[in-house]
């Protein structure tokens, strides 16, 4: 059987670097939306799948979310507040 596919935005982050961490730990298989791959590629390798795009630019995430079964939002552009809808639940509970 092959191990859900969740889509982290904010991977590159502090919070989304330990959430991918997490995910990966649980077996999950993790896409991370990002505007720099190569940042991405030099902080997670091969470990994730890499997809290029902005929370900010609709026309950047239907590849992004293709294929997913969950997709975490880990910080708002705004910097207001922090969203970990469902995180808890998901990635910190028992395997």
């Amino acid at each position: 059987m092959t191990a859900a596919l969740i889509l982290v935005a904010g991977a590159t982050g502090g919070v989304g670097q330990l959430a991918v961490a997490k995910a990966l730990e649980k077996g999950f298989t993790v896409r991370v939306l990002t505007r720099q791959a190569d940042k991405a590629k030099q902080m997670f390798g091969d470990r994730v799948e890499i997809a290029v795009g902005d929370i900010r630019q609709p026309n950047t995430l239907p590849a992004a979310v293709t294929g997913c079964n969950a997709h975490y939002l880990l910080y708002w552009y705004d910097c207001l507040s922090f969203c970990q809808v469902g995180f808890s639940k998901l990635l910190l509970s028992p395997k």
